[in-house]
Order: structure tokens, then sequence, then C-alpha cells
């Protein structure tokens, strides 16, 4: 499984000490403006994740949906 650090804002010197699992199921809620990092929410905060690091979920409910492209701040 493919690991990857949480990013305090959407810039590759952010990144933080702590390393999450890829594999696992995050709500994301848009992009940054260089469309770079995927701005999601971990136990009601928001963090930063590159793009590269997620996928859409295929399971029974997401059945594979794209994750959101809007800019978020």
């Amino acid at each position: 499984m493919r690991t990857t650090p949480l990013y305090w804002a959407p810039r590759k010197d952010a990144a933080s000490n702590i390393v999450l699992d890829v594999g696992k199921t995050f709500w994301v809620l848009g992009v940054d403006s260089t469309r770079s990092f995927y701005k999601i929410i971990i136990a009601c905060q928001t963090y930063w994740l590159p793009i590269d690091a997620l996928v859409p979920n295929p399971d029974d409910v997401w059945r594979s949906a794209p994750l959101p492209t809007q800019i978020v701040d």
C-alpha cells in the first residue's frame, strides 16, 4: 500500500510528519488553484494531498464517481 504525508497547505514545502495510507477513503472537497493538490477532510479538519495520491472509490456506493475538480481555498 502506498503512503503520503498530509500537507498543511497546497505546497510541496508544507508536508507534515503525519503519513496516511492512500488506500483509505477520504472526503474530497476539491482542488487547489494549480490543480496539484486535493483538499480533504479528516476528523473535522481540512488538509491537502497530492493529486496523484487519490483515485475514485470503486465500491458499490461511489461506483468510481470522479473526484471533485472545483477549485477551493
